[in-house]
């Protein structure tokens, strides 16, 4: 970060706080962001997924393999740091390997032409109304990778390249934010803006399919980014300020009702051996 910048934003985490967080649940937000605690080890389906992204940009299925094989997804702001142990199986490592492998193939057959990928942007945090920072969000930053940018249909556009367990229902696409986030990243620092793109989607199936889902983006779209990195970043300074993360109880359970990472560090209460169960699963970064 910048040295005036005391918080940083980005849609999912990559390249700074994952800003729908603190709206889930402030205290999660503040177990993850301010006390550092995280997984022991990261998630597989979330592992596959960045290592698919690696190896698709770099043409090189063996590159697959290698860091698979590895076991540990490195932190790229961070040197020194010894990486990240994917949850992944020994004794699955070649399966993991073909799957990914039939998943490259299909997105080869796509014959996508990029120009540019993973183009890291920051910028303050700007009212599309305005195109002014607001003065109490001073030193909030918004960060994102522009994942894909590639010619289409006599043109160029901006994409999205996704890995799912399924293929998306129809309307999965009309819901995201992160293309338009894209969107307003390059406006925000300057660059031409892209009024269309595509989400990408490859499945992680026994034959894995892959199928554009196209998204056109207007002004409109600004504003419902702005929104919502607005109301997040108000809620983190707000909490900062006041030292108060409430709890979000009707957001302990995921969409397939698995319990929160955290839920072991909210509610110790619940648990027999509560030190036993963080110490298993959860470590502190700092």
């Amino acid at each position: 970060m910048s040295n005036d910048c005391e918080l940083r934003l980005s849609i999912a985490g990559g390249s700074g706080r994952d800003c729908s967080c603190v709206l889930e649940c402030p205290h999660k937000d503040f177990l993850k962001y301010e006390e550092g605690w995280r997984l022991k080890r990261m998630p597989k389906h979330f592992a596959m997924g960045i290592i698919v992204h690696e190896a698709f940009f770099a043409r090189d299925h063996g590159l697959f393999r290698a860091k698979w094989e590895n076991g540990v997804i490195l932190d790229d702001k961070d040197e020194d740091a010894e990486g990240w142990p994917i949850d992944r199986d020994e004794e699955e490592i070649d399966a993991d390997v073909e799957l990914a492998g039939k998943m490259l193939d299909e997105l080869e057959k796509e014959q996508i032409e990029v120009i540019e990928y993973e183009k890291k942007l920051v910028t303050p945090i700007i009212d599309p109304s305005t195109q002014k920072t607001p003065s109490h969000l001073e030193g909030v930053e918004v960060a994102g990778r522009l994942d894909l940018r590639e010619k289409y249909r006599k043109g160029e556009q901006l994409s999205d390249l996704k890995t799912s367990a399924s293929m998306w229902p129809e309307h999965q696409a009309r819901g995201m934010i992160q293309l338009p986030t894209y969107r307003y990243l390059e406006a925000c620092t300057g660059l031409p803006v892209h009024d269309h793109g595509d989400y990408i989607v490859v499945t992680k199936t026994k034959q894995p399919k892959v199928r554009r889902f196209p998204v056109d983006m207007g002004d409109s779209d600004f504003f419902a980014v702005y929104e919502q990195f607005k109301a997040s970043a108000e809620k983190i300074l707000e909490c900062r300020k006041t030292g108060v993360w409430p709890k979000h109880r009707n957001n302990c359970l995921g969409m397939y009702q698995q319990l929160c990472d955290y839920h072991s560090l909210c509610f110790p209460e619940r648990y027999s051996d509560p030190e036993a169960v963080v110490n298993a699963k959860l470590e502190r970064r700092r």
